[in-house]
């Protein structure tokens, strides 16, 4: 039986084998042109990955000890409700969902939040890494907000597990630079977020920018009205940061320092 001691080994032999299925996607049937150099693009975001990694040490197996340990005092808790074994199952995952939307959506609207989210959307590029390209102290963040609401519902620990997956998974395919067949991407959009959903995202477009939050399903953008179809305007995505003059190069020292600097 998986436990909080085998989970990680599961969680990290997962993530691996999609990135690399992934990679190979991408190089075979890519969405867009990479505009900056690719090795030190794939360089920087990796080792943005590795710092959030040494975070993710200590936090990976958490979720899972949290909302085991929380079953009998949890305010709301699911495990404890009376409510049948499915549908603990299905609540749970739905509320997990919801609330990685719910802080991706904060992370854009509180100032002091956005300024270490900026670090993710500074890429001038979009493929699966930069989906790791996250400011260490985000990762502390989000991580630890999500600790909370498992404190508070404790949903079933099978629930979790199977969310933690998924968002990682998830996470990977959103921020894929691949091109979908047309009718395979209106199919899965209606279920999860697709890369060509996630693209828009992280558009240098301000009203582009502030839409598609969703992490698993793209439900939560259609009930927080935030949810955006296709791009405003004719033409190719722009990825980035208005602030961040397009050709300027961030280094590892600069995307660091950007929660405390600015962008500029």
């Amino acid at each position: 039986m998986l436990d909080s001691a085998s989970f990680p080994r599961l969680y990290w032999n997962v993530a691996l084998t999609t990135f690399f299925a992934l990679a190979l996607l991408e190089s075979y049937r890519p969405r867009h042109v990479h505009v900056q150099p690719l090795g030190r693009r794939w360089f920087q975001n990796l080792v943005l990955a590795a710092a959030n990694m040494v975070i993710g040490l200590a936090f990976r197996a958490s979720p899972l000890l949290v909302a085991g340990a929380a079953t009998g005092w949890a305010p709301l808790s699911l495990r404890a409700s009376p409510l049948p074994f499915w549908l603990q199952c299905v609540a749970g995952f739905l509320l997990l969902d919801a609330t990685r939307y719910a802080q991706h959506r904060l992370m854009h609207g509180i100032p002091a939040l956005w300024r270490l989210h900026q670090v993710h959307h500074s890429d001038e590029d979009f493929d699966l890494t930069t989906g790791l390209r996250f400011h260490p102290l985000e990762a502390v963040v989000t991580q630890g907000s999500y600790l909370a609401v498992l404190a508070v519902v404790a949903p079933p620990i099978e629930v979790v597990l199977v969310a933690e997956l998924a968002t990682i998974v998830q996470n990977f395919f959103a921020h894929a630079n691949v091109r979908l067949p047309h009718r395979l991407e209106r199919v899965l959009r209606g279920v999860v977020v697709t890369p060509e959903l996630h693209r828009l995202h992280h558009s240098v477009d301000l009203a582009e920018q502030n839409t598609n939050f969703g992490s698993v399903f793209p439900w939560w953008d259609r009930v927080g009205r935030t949810y955006l179809a296709g791009p405003r305007t004719p033409g190719p995505i722009v990825f980035g940061l208005r602030e961040v003059t397009p050709g300027t190069r961030l280094t590892l020292t600069r995307l660091l320092r950007m929660p405390f600097n600015g962008a500029e």
